[in-house]
């Protein structure tokens, strides 16, 4: 019997439900590049449109990431499927880049699509960039969280949701630490913010 798999986050949880649909899964949504804080903000942008920025991107997959993420389109998404979900898979991949934020609380995360599509470039002054473990970034995210474990047992996901715990390495191939590969990221220090973050699995 085909079961229906709901998957939320980057590459990691796609690349884990190939092996699933294997057991007899079959994806039932997708949910890319879109942070918890970005997914729970103001839905959409004032007086931008879209499409301008989104004619940037080379894909349809890039796009739709793209429109869906400014229109804060996760809960609708969840939401249009709960009743068929068997597993929801998430990782929080997307939240290491951080998110930029204007006055009326609208939300982009910073992705490489974002940075593709221009769009903060044309609005510059009017987005600020919350990095991952930024004090505002911190209030932004636990909100975001708060509303994101609303919804899930609201739609009895609770048992149904789990996450992929992926972090920073902190050792390269060859033996190597921190600084390596021409990284300026301290890995244990982003792993410490980062298991904040995934702390949120505990929630449900």
């Amino acid at each position: 019997m085909t079961k229906s798999l709901f998957i939320y986050g980057s590459c990691v949880s796609r690349d884990t439900a190939s092996f699933m649909t294997d057991s007899g899964f079959e994806i039932a949504g997708y949910v890319a590049r879109q942070s918890l804080v970005s997914a729970f903000g103001a839905t959409g942008l004032s007086g931008i449109d879209l499409d301008e920025y989104a004619a940037n991107l080379e894909s349809n997959f890039q796009r739709s990431s793209f429109v869906g993420d400014a229109n804060s389109s996760l809960p609708r998404e969840i939401r249009s499927n709960f009743e068929d979900i068997d597993c929801m898979l998430v990782d929080l991949v997307d939240e290491r880049g951080g998110v930029w934020m204007n006055e009326r609380g609208e939300v982009l995360t910073n992705s490489l699509e974002l940075t593709k599509s221009e769009i903060i470039k044309a609005n510059q002054g009017s987005f600020k960039l919350l990095k991952l473990g930024d004090r505002e970034h911190v209030d932004e995210f636990l909100k975001a969280v708060q509303k994101f474990e609303i919804l899930i047992k609201e739609l009895t996901l609770s048992n149904k949701i789990y996450f992929i715990a992926n972090y920073w390495a902190e050792e390269s191939q060859e033996g190597d630490h921190f600084p390596f590969g021409g990284s300026r990221v301290d890995p244990v220090r982003m792993n410490n913010i980062y298991a904040m973050a995934l702390a949120v699995q505990k929630r449900f």
